[in-house]
């Protein structure tokens, strides 16, 4: 009996000891380059410093991917960033936010799908494809859209951000560059949220609301604005590879 009890505990501190490996993340108030670790995916990074302002590892309610169609909880590691600086006009400015998302520990039976529902028909570019490490056959995708930011989002962490850094709200929508990438045992999502105005470009919002982001309607947009969400569809696909590498 006592060796019983002693091999549960033995393995029990294994265990707490792998998830504690496992669960990589960086501290809030740091800044990072280059990429950032988010438990074992090294999340590339635009160019410059990005502070982290949030990093949590926190279970959630998931739909599981069985047989049964079962909801368990999920440990979720979550990262948000920001990053401000100078403007093409010389003004210190809102460059974007980073959101990403990925699971805590191996999970066998779950693939979980993506929380951040894009409206198809406002995306200016969209992409389904399969990795081998896909879950079950399930697709991950790509997407380039709009994206509107509200006083609440990330737990009011944007809000607070643009305060406490004399940042005015940007009046143009967001570029969103979103991925996610279903694996078996887990998944990785990433948002790369950037402001047009910090590169001295204004996207009509009522644009992008209609759908006129949207290639079936995209000719509407003007030359600017087209050319500007061409240049983040491109820089997409250049993630795309190196997202496809950290995936494995």
């Amino acid at each position: 009996m006592v060796h019983i009890l002693r091999s549960l505990i033995f393995t029990c501190l294994l265990g707490l000891l792998g998830v504690a490996q496992a669960v990589n993340l960086p501290a809030p108030g740091t800044k990072v380059e280059g990429s950032v670790q988010v438990g074992i995916y090294a999340v590339p990074l635009p160019e410059g410093p990005w502070t982290v302002l949030e990093a949590t590892n926190k279970n959630e309610s998931r739909k599981m991917d069985t047989k049964k169609s079962l909801t368990g909880h999920l440990g979720v590691l979550s990262v948000v960033l920001a990053q401000s600086g100078a403007q093409k006009s010389g003004q210190t400015g809102l460059r974007g936010f980073i959101i990403i998302n990925a699971n805590a520990n191996y999970e066998p039976e779950n693939y979980s799908d993506s929380r951040h529902r894009h409206d198809e028909n406002l995306q200016y570019m969209k992409e389904e494809f399969y990795t081998s490490c896909s879950a079950r056959g399930k697709h991950s995708h790509m997407a380039v859209g709009p994206h509107f930011l509200c006083s609440k989002e990330c737990g009011g962490l944007v809000k607070k951000y643009l305060k406490e850094n004399n940042l005015s709200h940007p009046h143009s929508p967001l570029v969103d560059v979103a991925f996610m990438f279903a694996k078996h045992g887990g998944f990785l999502m990433v948002q790369y949220l950037f402001n047009p105005e910090f590169d001295g470009v204004t996207l009509d919002p009522m644009d992008a609301k209609s759908g006129k982001w949207n290639p079936e309607d995209r000719d509407e947009l003007d030359g600017i604005q087209k050319a500007y969400l061409d240049h983040w569809s491109a820089w997409a696909e250049q993630v795309k590879a190196k997202l496809l590498e950290v995936v494995g």
